[in-house]
């Protein structure tokens, strides 16, 4: 888990978060310790398909992502709920908008 990069033979995270068509939904756990917070607001910051990062607040750390269901649950289904969720990636100007909202909540 820690030699896990996803820029590695990819030209970097950036360049390799660039080539994703898909859109990403990017979640991260307030109490984890093995990838912490800034990581994740780094991969919804680098890739233009990526709305803002969501965070799922635990105690139980890295493992939280498993245990919260209910708020997984919730962004699973917010992210659903878009109409364009399982067809494409989202409009230029929701994606644009959405990583406005993390600039200015980070």
């Amino acid at each position: 888990m820690d030699s896990h990069d996803v820029g590695r033979v990819r030209g970097g995270v950036q360049a390799a978060l660039e080539r994703v068509t898909a859109y990403l939904v990017v979640v991260g756990v307030d109490s984890d310790r093995f990838y912490p917070l800034r990581l994740s607001h780094e991969i919804a910051q680098a890739s233009a398909s990526s709305g803002p990062a969501h965070i799922i607040t635990s105690d139980h750390g890295h493992d939280g992502f498993l245990i919260e269901f209910g708020q997984v649950g919730e962004i699973v289904r917010e992210t659903f709920s878009h109409p364009w969720a399982l067809t494409t990636t989202p409009p230029i100007s929701d994606s644009v908008a959405m990583r406005g909202s993390v600039a200015a909540a980070w």
